[in-house]
């Protein structure tokens, strides 16, 4: 089901979530996230729909922020929600935990686990340090590695951040169009 705002940002949720949300006026917060005042407090949709778990975080599988189906959505603790997180802008090798030491003329890589970071060695190609850095996620991170969520998006049959084709390939148009009530 596809939701609107007043200024026009479009929200999915699935019709059996429509109670819970159907009495909140709808903003898209300057994060992305989608926000309204419930029983006079601010709430984000997604916690909203999960249930506002206690000291838990809701991730976003697909790393879409306008993606608010329970299948996209799951509750973790902040440091798994933070393990697939996508490349920072100021990364110059387009991968987390890789990077290129200019004094030794060799890829860098290191991962981070339970809060400190862990040397994984240096490589000649950086196609080799890719390869170990993504080894060593599936190791620690598991399914909250950023590799394994978006496989899992993907899975599922939801587009993954970064398309303009979110809309178009995530759902049918059947509920297209659908102003909520309240928005």
């Amino acid at each position: 089901m596809v939701g609107y705002t007043d200024e026009g940002d479009y929200f999915v949720i699935d019709s059996t979530d429509y109670p819970l949300v159907k009495d909140v006026y709808w903003n898209k917060s300057p994060s992305g996230y989608f926000a309204g005042i419930l029983n006079g407090k601010m709430v984000r949709q997604h916690r909203v729909i999960m249930g506002n778990p206690k000291e838990r975080v809701i991730d976003h599988i697909n790393h879409r922020k306008e993606d608010n189906r329970r299948a996209n959505l799951r509750i973790v603790t902040k440091t798994e929600n933070g393990l697939n997180s996508g490349v920072r802008r100021n990364n110059t090798s387009g991968v987390t935990g890789v990077s290129w030491c200019k004094d030794r003329q060799n890829w860098q890589v290191h991962i981070t686990k339970d809060g400190r970071q862990i040397s994984l060695g240096r490589y000649e190609s950086r196609e080799e340090a890719i390869k170990v850095r993504k080894a060593a996620e599936d190791r620690i991170y598991g399914e909250f590695s950023y590799a394994n969520s978006m496989a899992l998006a993907e899975q599922n049959g939801y587009a993954v951040c970064g398309g303009d084709d979110f809309f178009a390939a995530s759902f049918t148009f059947v509920d297209k169009g659908i102003l909520l009530p309240g928005i």
